[in-house]
C-alpha cells in the first residue's frame, strides 16, 4: 500500500508538466496532458488491460477525450507504483487528510466506458422484466410492450441518448462522461462535461411536444411545477464538492437543464439555480463560453473525474454496456413497431367505414334500379 499527498508534490508536478508541454501540441491535448499529469503528479488511471477491453468493445465514438486516452493507454501501458502485474488500480480518497490511497483491487473500469442513459436503461430493463408478455392479439393491435412503470424510464433513456449523441460533436478538448453514479445509492448525473470552458453537469429532461415556462426558481411543464432546477443545482453542487476534494483545488460546476424538443420554451425571467436550454441550443451554448481552465487544471480535474471512487462511496461492479445497448435496441424496435401498428389501425378504420358506405350505396342503387 502506498500513500501520496497531492500538496506535497505540487512544485515537482508543475515543473514536470512544463517540461513535457511540447508533447501536447497535437489536437488531443487533454488526453496527452492526462498522461503527463499521471506521470508527474502521481494521479492514477485505469489499468491498460481494462482500457484495452473497453476499446475492443467499441462502446463510444473515437472522438471523445476518454476514448482518445483509452486507445493511447492501451498501446503504451505505463508502470505505476501500487500495482501488481496487470491488476487494475483503485484510488480511494481520504478527504479529511487530503490523501490518496492506492491499492490493488478488482475496481470497476473508468467512467469513460459508460454509455448515455446507462443507469436509466438498467432500471428500465429491470422493470420491464416484470411486465407480462403481450398476447398475439395485443401484438396485432399494437399494444405497447412497455409497462406503466417502465414508460417514464423509457422516455428518460431516449432523452439521455439523444443528448449524448449531440455531445459527441464536442471537440477533443472536452471530456464527456455519461450516467455518472454518485453518492452511496443509485443516483447518477446524466452527463458531466469537462473542458476549457469549465465543468458542467447536465440534467436531461425529455418533454418533447410540451410547453416549458421558466422564471427565477420555477420551471413548469405544461402548467405543472417541477423540481428540475433544484435537482440540477444539487447535482452541480455535489460535483463541485467531490471534484474539489479529488483534484486538490477549488472546482466550480455549472448546472444545466437540457429540455429535449419542447413545443415552446418561454424564459420569463432568468433561472436562478441552473441554465435552461433546449437540445438544439446545447452545442452553440457550450461553445460560446471563454476558456477558464488552464491545461494543467483541466488535466487534473479530468484525471479525478474518470475514477469511479471520486463520485461514489462504493463503486459497483462493471456491467456490460454493450449488452445493455443491445437489449434496449430490441425493446425500442418493439415499441416503434407497436406505434406503427396503432397508427395503421387508426388510418384503416375510416377507410373501412368509407368502403362500407360506398358498398352500401352501390347495393341500394342496384336495388332501386330493379
Amino acid at each position: 500500500m502506498e500513500r501520496a499527498g497531492y500538496r506535497g508534490n505540487e512544485p515537482t508536478c508543475h515543473n514536470a508538466q512544463q517540461s513535457h508541454r511540447a508533447e501536447c501540441s497535437g489536437p488531443p491535448q487533454v488526453a496527452c496532458l492526462l498522461r503527463v499529469t499521471s506521470r508527474s503528479c502521481g494521479l492514477s488511471y485505469p489499468d491498460a488491460t481494462v482500457l484495452e477491453a473497453d476499446r475492443t468493445r467499441k462502446l463510444h465514438a473515437s472522438r471523445s477525450v476518454a476514448q482518445v486516452f483509452r486507445k493511447d493507454a492501451a498501446r503504451k501501458p505505463e508502470k505505476r507504483s501500487g500495482t501488481i502485474g496487470a491488476a487494475p488500480t483503485l484510488v480511494r480518497h481520504n478527504h479529511k487528510l487530503g490523501e490518496r490511497i492506492m491499492r490493488v483491487d478488482s475496481a470497476p473500469p473508468h467512467l469513460g466506458a459508460r454509455v448515455p442513459g446507462q443507469a436509466v436503461i438498467e432500471e428500465l430493463l429491470m422493470l420491464q422484466s416484470q411486465v407480462r408478455p403481450r398476447s398475439i392479439l395485443e401484438r396485432i393491435f399494437g399494444v405497447s410492450p412497455l409497462g406503466p412503470e417502465s414508460s417514464p424510464w423509457y422516455r428518460g433513456a431516449i432523452g439521455e441518448m439523444a443528448v449524448g449523441s449531440i455531445l459527441e460533436n464536442l471537440g477533443p478538448e472536452w471530456l464527456v462522461l455519461h450516467a455518472v453514479p454518485v453518492g452511496a445509492g443509485s443516483s447518477d448525473i446524466d452527463h458531466v462535461l469537462i473542458g476549457p470552458a469549465g465543468v458542467f453537469t447536465i440534467n436531461t429532461k425529455n418533454h418533447s411536444g410540451q410547453s416549458i415556462w421558466v422564471a427565477g426558481r420555477t420551471l413548469m411543464v405544461a402548467g405543472r411545477k417541477t423540481r428540475h432546477l433544484y435537482n440540477a443545482a444539487h447535482e452541480a453542487a455535489r460535483a463541485s464538492k467531490l471534484l474539489t476534494a479529488a483534484a486538490g483545488f477549488p472546482v466550480k460546476a455549472t448546472a444545466v437543464v437540457v429540455i429535449l424538443e419542447p413545443k415552446t420554451l418561454t424564459i420569463k425571467a432568468r433561472p436562478e439555480q441552473a441554465a435552461v436550454i433546449t437540445d438544439a441550443q446545447l452545442l452553440r451554448w457550450l461553445r460560446g463560453f471563454s476558456p477558464v481552465l488552464a491545461w494543467d487544471e483541466l488535466a487534473r480535474i479530468s484525471a479525478a473525474a474518470v475514477q469511479p471512487g471520486t463520485w461514489h462511496k462504493r463503486p459497483s461492479a462493471h456491467s456490460d454496456a454493450l449488452a445493455l445497448q443491445q437489449k434496449f435496441a430490441a425493446l425500442r424496435h418493439l415499441v416503434i413497431q407497436a406505434r406503427r401498428r396503432r397508427a395503421a389501425w387508426v388510418l384503416s378504420v375510416p377507410a373501412m367505414v368509407f368502403l362500407t358506405l360506398m358498398n352500401g350505396a352501390a347495393i341500394l342503387q342496384g336495388l332501386g334500379g330493379r
